[in-house]
């Protein structure tokens, strides 16, 4: 009724959402309809200049280690659109022991795509890391990494998560690693220990600064050579506002948010007093030493 406000794409919205949470009654609904209405129904819609895709929705959160993947799911979680995983991650959800007893990657994705999908949302978190490990486990082989990524994700939507400042990341890196903690969760912040801080090590700092700065090349090739266009977010832009991430990456994944998104998650940052003391000596140390 559209004295009621109720426009053709608000009608769909719903119809959507409604197949979304009872997908066998909306199937059932479907069989009183005429082949060609209910094709209609289960069609992409456009109006105008929106577009609703009634597919489901995969999407890929490319990223490195350290650069707010953890805040960023949290937000994803709040807002509907499920919660990416390293799913390939050799032994966090069990891919390298399947894979030992001949599971391809192309198997082990159709498993976590059927278990972990949520209201026709899949979502995965990739690593830089990840592809090289995948390589031997694809169904048929393949040129490189580049060419596994987009064989195996062939529909996927991409977010392009990264960091500006490496020597930052680079220090979170080697901090989480020395201490085990690699996510500080709210309701843990008076349980902190008051341990005295390690000293720094120079040189795993700036192996760190290497490889962070190696993976956000492969990234930067990667969408360059595949012509792929991905959401792109820095951290920096994240913490600083998460509102408009948030709804910027729910738009481009073609499922916007309706009101205000949930900003509100457990996970805090992790970096403190001591953070700044460590940069200071980071920066220090890189001036005294020449380049290379």
């Amino acid at each position: 009724d559209p004295d009621r406000g109720s426009t053709p794409e608000v009608l769909v919205r719903s119809l959507l959402l409604y197949r979304a949470a009872n997908p066998q009654c909306f199937v059932r609904c479907l069989e009183g309809f005429e082949p060609e209405r209910a094709w209609r129904l289960t069609a992409p819609c456009t109006y105008g200049t929106s577009t609703l895709d009634m597919k489901p929705l995969e999407y890929v959160v490319a990223t490195t280690g350290r650069t707010g993947s953890n805040l960023l799911q949290r937000l994803l979680v709040n807002n509907g659109l499920n919660d990416p995983h390293e799913w390939f991650h050799p032994t966090l959800f069990g891919f390298q022991a399947a894979a030992d007893q001949g599971t391809t990657c192309e198997q082990w994705l159709d498993k976590m795509r059927e278990e972990k999908s949520v209201e026709d949302v899949f979502a995965i978190k990739l690593m830089a890391t990840h592809p090289q490990q995948m390589r031997k486990h694809m169904r048929e082989p393949v040129a490189d990494r580049f060419e596994l990524i987009q064989r195996l994700f062939a529909n996927f939507r991409f977010i392009f998560l990264w960091r500006d400042d490496v020597e930052r990341q680079a220090l979170s890196f080697w901090r989480a690693q020395t201490s085990g903690k690699w996510a500080q969760w709210r309701d843990d912040l008076a349980k902190n220990e008051d341990a005295p801080p390690p000293p720094l090590d120079m040189e795993k700092i700036e192996h760190h600064i290497k490889s962070i700065e190696s993976f956000n090349v492969f990234w930067t090739r990667f969408f360059d050579r595949t012509g792929i266009e991905p959401y792109r977010l820095s951290y920096e832009s994240l913490d600083a506002d998460r509102r408009s991430a948030i709804l910027g990456i729910a738009e481009f994944l073609g499922r916007p948010i309706a009101g205000e998104p949930e900003l509100d998650v457990e996970i805090v940052r992790q970096a403190d007093a001591q953070t700044e003391q460590y940069l200071k000596e980071i920066k220090a140390n890189r001036q005294a030493t020449p380049a290379g």
